[in-house]
């Protein structure tokens, strides 16, 4: 069924680049990829269709304690929290005493009881005091304020743009300290034409 549909897509866009599973649908909360784990027959008809591999995520899920199962939780807030409209949700920055930015991170809006963590960074100078781990349980604390469950993210295995540092095993290494479970790798695809 899989290779039959992309069959049928492939022969009605023509000759042209094609991605698959690149942008956010209505239902992702933003996440985007195909789960390598649960759609073998959709990669490997793909794949036959010339199709590979171009971006590879991996899919982190943290359950959090409903309020009167948490007993007192101790955070300490210590990033400044404004609205963010795009995307619809938080920006959270981190800043020295003298105002200059040292993290920033932005969650959604919870959809059904479901946040996400859409995006977190820690300077580079910054690191290894402690401050990822704290603004990441502030994230989660933002969340779970608004109703939020669960949150999700991902971490995008390709290097980023504008040569920033990253490191993925440094920043699933924080997740995980942080209670976050992966529950799957995404992937993307390109077709060149």
């Amino acid at each position: 069924m899989a290779r039959s549909l992309v069959e049928r897509a492939l022969s009605r866009l023509g000759r042209r680049t094609l991605y698959a599973f690149e942008l956010p649908a209505a239902l992702s909360l933003g996440l985007r990829g195909l789960p390598v784990r649960s759609r073998p027959a959709t990669r490997k008809a793909l794949e036959g269709a010339g199709f590979s591999s171009c971006r590879q995520r991996r899919y982190f899920h943290r359950i959090l304690p409903r309020r009167e199962d948490a007993g007192e939780i101790r955070t300490y807030p210590i990033a400044e929290v404004t609205v963010t409209s795009r995307p619809s949700g938080w920006r959270l920055r981190l800043r020295e005493p003298d105002g200059a930015l040292t993290g920033e991170a932005v969650v959604g809006e919870p959809v059904d009881g479901i946040g996400v963590l859409r995006w977190i960074t820690v300077g580079p100078e910054h690191r290894g005091r402690g401050l990822g781990a704290n603004l990441t349980e502030q994230c989660c604390t933002v969340l779970a304020a608004r109703g939020a469950h669960e949150v999700i993210t991902y971490l995008d295995e390709d290097a980023l743009p504008g040569g920033q540092e990253y490191d993925p095993a440094a920043a699933s290494q924080l997740l995980k300290a942080r209670g976050f479970d992966e529950v799957d790798r995404l992937s993307s695809f390109a077709r060149p034409p």
